[in-house]
């Protein structure tokens, strides 16, 4: 560099290394810079995770979505220090909380995970929860997501996995306090807590155990028992043994109900449990796994265990029990078992009660194990049972479930039975043997035995391993007893064939019962044979027949059998192959008094090919449904359903293993008659009678899906018929239902499926109902759709032989869209929601729609629905009233509108008045069924109307629905020109008992008396009302009871006071008679002959203000205190008028001072006397007694003969 310097190139030469120098310290500094920065987060990752929600995103990747979420409200995190989480909890995909902890510690923070120091674990104050159904536990629901969410940590292999020699594993201290464990049963709403449990559990480094763990048991509000379990470890493969021991003391037994109602829903236990146990094992690594081959393990750790659980002062009730509690003073489980030279042996396995007790024992072997861990099935190498039964204890205990006759005790009986199963050699050899002994007892009658009621014995050999394709394969019967006085049974015979038979006399079984037991209405008739026969060859396969005959069998209530033959013979018989019990062809017959049934089961001509069939079936209904409930116990009983009748069915088809075909299916009923009745000492209300109803159909169905389809089916009778096409039902599927449904229906047939013949004033029905309903399935469910028209549609009254119009709808049109969609409720049992997207109504008399959803239709839960409805009062009138067409006629177009649902109303309702006899407003209970979770509203006006001639005024029916009570506001209106009519109605239509009443008070004040409401309504409290040809003046009504039970209204009461003002009436043709008949009285006594002969005049009735008293009871209506004037003579009443126009009333004339003072003489006897006028039969056919007539001229003249005498007497005596 000629031009610089020499300074200046000295300065550069230096300039460059001390650049880099430059350089390297600054990368030196951001080593240092970083590696700060990193120490810095590692000092400070454990506040970061403390106090932020970093914690919780690491739990969540404990615990699968599919199994639950873990989460904590807080963490104390440290690198020395403790390693905690508070607020822990485990929920469940569905956001129930399943358990929680106040706090889970680790001792020694993160550094307490590295190295091989004990982890020390502390669980403070950990809450699980469990509730319990018929189908299962919330922990059980637990356990298989767990299992379902795990993944295989290497693909399967067919080797074993042998575990490593010696291995080792981190030491745990787990340490827990303050436990807590709730059971609930959703069922019974039964709740039990375990509480203050301590537990302890160290594990080495070896694997070898000790635990300590302590707590208590209790139901809720209940005492608590103890319970204790202490496990003490043992060094893996060492001659040391491991051994558990635990205790329960006065633990409540109702826990035990939990597993019991698995099987009986009605199940309840009670008592006090009581006992413990121990186990003793060694530890060997190399056993095979517990949960995998149980007895494998315990052969290989020498398993031994003894010990008993006792249940003291316990009581049980249950289906067992027939439903009666049975007291207990013990129920013990006493047991021992010992494993050991490739063989289990039990020792004593002997359950029992108060009058139970059974004993079990045997031996399972290596070899049993393995086979049955291979798939082989084979029975134990030996196993012995015995169980004895004591009947006398069990009479004293529980009466009611052996039913023992009244007066009858039972001092002696056993029933024991016993088996034994034994492999001798390459044999299986099993003997059943059962007994019951020596029944003794007595009665006020004498002493009772029955030595030998029944004893039974079977002994069969086989080889020592079960064909399950084949299981009688190998198999020899050697021999098959039963004998009684009146059953014997026996048969004989090997794997190739066996030939049996059997008799019995149910009458000679009813005398030997009938002597200790009450059979009440049952009785046992008849008597039996049949002969049988089982033959298997290796060309044909399997094939069997059996054949006999009942003769005059009765089985049941002699009024209502269970099973009733006289004479019935049957003979059946089919094949089958070796290795299935499905027949391959079968025929049968069976005959009873005119009664037939026939069936054929035809071979298939090659494997896997549908087998056609037929069958037919003719006689009598009622037999026919009796043989079926023998069948399908929840059938109707005959008597039930009122029913007579003869049937003809047949059908022919094809079947498969899984798929089937019935065409054609046809059924003709004749003579039917179906009148249901709950209660057969009852008279049926509705009696269906058709000559002829006819059914002919065809039907698939496929097994492996339940589908089942018609292309077309159809209905007919003289009143309804019914026609399908393309039907297909999938039960579970999402598309379950498809096809369409037409249907029409004659409503004057329908009406007339009365008890009684219509008589004069019923209503009737006419008209047709014709229309189709399509169903569609869609993912969400299945589409609904109704379209139905109503044709000339009618009501008519039957007026004699004739019938009056009273409604006529040319026509009325509804359609609706719904959609059906299937699911389960809380409890996993299915229910059916209905989503109501429109119904609609059309006619000249009314429109309207209605919508909504109800989520369970059998439940009434979840209910949402709305609609209004236009309606046109004055020809809706006759359908609302029809007994009171002529009578009562609304007026006035217009709009109705409603709204139902499920849930509790608002606040705001609690202010609404309370219902008549009701002290506030109902709650709704909850889990309440039925109508009483609906809420509803209901608003209907009218503009007018004219109710027995009367002008009534505008108003509105305003209703609500509420916890089964519906109740219509206080009514107002102004009737005629000074009347009021003022009301308040309620009805309870759950629960029981059900009933509509009316608040008391005034009904009708100050209302104008017309002809139509004395004719309707007034002459049942005032006879002398009825038929009035002209009535003039007030009346009113006020009610102090009005009540009708909805489930029997001819028990209704009413009671109340009919006040009159000012009446005057022209009687009518009803009570002429009787006013005749009093005013010749009047005119007798008044003024002799004369007055007889002048009392052609046209009479007027009169009543002042009186205040009449009624009671209307068991379809009468009694009054009291009714009086009125025919002319002058006053004529007071009492009685009854029945609502069917009947009499029973007796009419009193007084005898006035006025009449007395015209003749004293000759009426001076009959001074505060009164003429009694009975009068029974109709207001159209009077019955009046007349003998009152007769018996005024007799007193007549002897008080005219009396008081002449006394005058000549007077005068002769009188001074002169």
């Amino acid at each position: 560099m000629p031009y610089l310097t020499s300074s200046r190139r000295a300065a550069y030469r230096c300039a460059k290394p001390c650049r880099g120098k430059t350089r390297r310290a600054k990368i030196r500094r951001g080593w240092l810079i970083a590696l700060v920065t990193i120490l810095g987060l590692l000092v400070a990752a454990p506040t970061l995770v403390a106090t932020t929600a970093a914690h919780n995103r690491l739990l969540a990747t404990v615990v699968p979505s599919e199994v639950g979420k873990l989460s904590a409200k807080g963490s104390v995190v440290g690198w020395t220090g403790p390693l905690a989480l508070t607020g822990v909890e485990l929920r469940d995909p569905d956001g129930e909380l399943i358990a929680s902890a106040e706090r889970i510690e680790a001792t020694g923070g993160w550094t307490s995970f590295i190295g091989s120091a004990p982890i020390a674990l502390k669980i403070s104050k950990p809450l699980l929860y469990a509730t319990f159904t018929p189908a299962g536990s919330t922990l059980e629901a637990l356990t298989q997501r767990i299992t379902a969410a795990r993944k295989p940590a290497q693909p399967p292999s067919d080797q074993p996995p042998v575990p490593p020699a010696g291995r080792v594993q981190r030491p745990l201290d787990l340490t827990l306090s303050e436990g807590v464990v709730r059971l609930a049963d959703a069922a019974t709403g039964e709740r039990w807590q375990a509480e203050a449990i301590e537990a302890r559990v160290v594990i080495a480094s070896t694997g070898a155990m000790t635990a300590q763990i302590r707590g208590g048991m209790a139901p809720v509000d209940g005492p608590r028992g103890e319970f204790a379990l202490d496990i003490t470890g043992a060094e893996p493969n060492t001659a040391a043994e491991q051994r558990a021991v635990f205790s329960v003391r006065g633990v409540s037994a109702t826990v035990l109900g939990l597993a019991l109602r698995r099987h009986d829903a009605a199940a309840r236990l009670a008592g006090v449990i009581n006992g413990g146990g121990e186990m003793v094992w060694r530890p060997v690594p190399t056993a095979p796994a517990l949960q995998d081959n149980p007895l494998g393990w315990a052969l290989a750790c020498g398993w031994r265990s003894r010990g008993e659980i006792a249940v003291d002062e316990g009581a049980f009730q249950g289906n067992a029990s027939r439903g009666q509690l049975v007291r207990l003073k013990k129920m013990a489980v006493p047991w021992e078992f010992a494993a050991g030279d490739d063989r289990l042996q039990i020792v004593k396995l002997s359950p029992a009660i108060d009058f139970v007790r059974a004993d079990l024992t045997g031996t399972v072997t290596a070899a049993d194990g393995a086979n049955w861990q291979q798939g082989v099935t084979v029975v134990p190498s030996a196993l012995r049972g015995r169980m004895q039964i004591d009947l006398a204890r069990l009479a004293a205990l529980a009466p009611g479930v052996l039913s023992v006759r009244q007066g009858v005790q039972i001092d002696q009986g056993l029933i024991t039975a016993k088996f034994d199963v034994a492999r001798p050699g390459n044999n299986t050899t099993i003997v059943l043997e059962a007994n019951s002994e020596g029944f003794v007892g007595s009665s006020p009658e004498g002493p009772l035995a029955w030595r030998t009621p029944i004893k039974m014995i079977a002994n069969a050999t086989g080889p020592p391993a079960i064909d399950t394709t084949a299981p009688l394969r190998g198999w020899q019967l050697q021999a098959l007893d039963c004998q009684s006085r009146f059953l014997t049974a026996g048969a004989h015979g090997d794997a190739t064939e066996i030939q049996g038979q059997a008799s019995f006399d149910l009458a000679k079984l009813a005398t030997d019962l009938g002597e200790f037991l009450d059979l009440g209405a049952w009785r046992l008739a008849g008597r039996g044979d049949a002969q049988f026969r089982w033959r298997q060859t290796e060309t044909q396969g399997v094939q069997w027949s059996a054949k006999g005959g009942l003769k005059d069998l009765l089985v049941g209530a002699a009024d209502r059998p269970l099973a009733r033959e006289r004479d019935l013979v049957f003979d059946v018989g089919g094949a089958s192959s070796a290795t299935s019990l499905t027949p391959s062809s079968a025929r049968g017959e069976l005959t009873a008094e005119g009664d037939t049934l026939r069936f054929e089961l035809l071979p298939a001509a090659q494997a896997n090919e549908a087998r056609s069939y037929r069958g037919n079936l003719t006689g009598d209904l009622v037999t026919w449904l009796r043989r079926a409930r023998l069948l399908q116990t929840d059938l109707p009983t005959p008597e039930a359903l009122g029913l007579q009748g003869r049937v003809e069915a047949s059908v022919e088809g094809q079947m498969g293993t899984t798929r089937g075909r019935a065409d054609p299916i046809k059924v003709v009923l004749t003579d039917l008659v179906v009148a249901p009745t709950p209660d057969p000492s009852q008279p049926a209300t509705l009696v269906a009678r058709e000559p002829l109803v006819e059914l002919v159909a065809d039907a698939e169905w496929d097994t492996t899906t339940g589908r089942v389809k018609t292309r077309e089916a159809r209905l007919q009778s003289s009143t309804i018929a019914l026609s399908a096409r393309n039907l297909e039902v999938t039960p579970g599927a999402a598309e379950s239902w498809r096809g369409e449904v037409s249907f029409r229906g004659d409503l004057a047939r329908l009406s007339r499926w009365q008890a009684e013949r219509p008589q004069s004033g019923d209503v009737l029905a006419d008209g047709a109902i014709v229309g189709k309903a399509t169903l569609r399935g869609i993912p969400e469910g299945t589409l609904l759709k109704v379209r139905a028209t109503g044709e000339n549609l009618g009501l008519t009254r039957v007026a004699g032989t004739n019938l009056e119009d009273l409604w006529r709808e040319v026509q009325l049109e509804a359609q609706s869209d719904a959609l059906l969609q299937p699911g389960r409720r809380a409890d996993g049992t299915k229910r059916m929601s209905l989503e109501l997207q429109e119904l609609r109504i059309n006619s000249p008399t009314l429109t309207g729609s209605v919508a909504g959803r109800i989520e369970d239709l059998e439940q009434l839960a979840g209910v949402r629905v709305n609609g209004g409805v236009n309606y046109d009062l004055e020809r809706l009138s006759p359908v609302l009233w029809p007994q009171l067409a002529d009578s009562v006629r609304l007026v006035g177009r217009d709009t109705a509108r409603f709204e139902i649902s499920s849930d509790d109303p608002p606040a705001g309702d609690q202010s609404l008045p309370a219902p008549p006899g009701a002290a506030g407003a109902p709650s709704v209970a909850a889990g309440a069924p039925g109508i009483e979770r609906l809420t509803g509203r209901l608003e209907a006006p009218w503009q007018g109307a004219d109710l027995f001639g009367l002008a009534v005024g505008p108003g509105k029916v305003i209703a609500t629905l509420r916890a089964g009570l519906l109740r219509v506001d206080p009514i107002d209106v102004q009737i005629g020109d000074t009347g009021r009519l003022t009301t308040q109605a309620a009805a309870r239509l759950a629960p029981t008992p059900r009933y509509a009443e009316v608040a008391p008070g005034p009904l009708v004040t100050q209302v104008a008396i017309s002809q139509k409401v004395s004719e309707r309504v007034l002459k049942y409290i005032a006879p002398v009302l009825a038929d009035a040809t002209r009535a003039d003046g007030r009346f009113s009504i006020a009610l102090a009871e009005a009540r009708t039970p909805l489930d029997d209204p001819k028990l209704s009461r009413v009671r109340g006071v009919l006040d009159v003002h000012s009446v005057q009436v022209l009687p009518g043709p009803s009570i002429a008679e009787m006013v005749s008949l009093v005013r010749q009285i009047r005119g007798v006594v008044r003024d002799g002959v004369e007055g007889v002969a002048a009392s052609n005049e046209r009479p007027i009735l009169t009543m002042s203000d009186r205040s009449i008293e009624f009671t209307m009871a068991e379809g009468r209506v009694y009054h009291r205190g009714l009086e009125f004037l025919v002319g002058d003579a006053l004529v007071k009443s009492e009685g009854s008028v029945g609502i069917d126009e009947t009499l029973d009333l007796l009419l009193q004339v007084p005898i006035q001072e006025e009449w007395i003072q015209r003749r004293p003489v000759l009426l001076g006897g009959l001074r505060g006397r009164s003429i009694d006028i009975p009068v029974r039969g109709t207001f159209k056919q009077p019955q009046i007694d007349r003998q009152a007539f007769q018996q005024i001229s007799r007193e007549l003249l002897q008080s005219a003969a009396a008081g002449a005498i006394d005058g000549l007497l007077r005068g002769l005596l009188q001074p002169r």
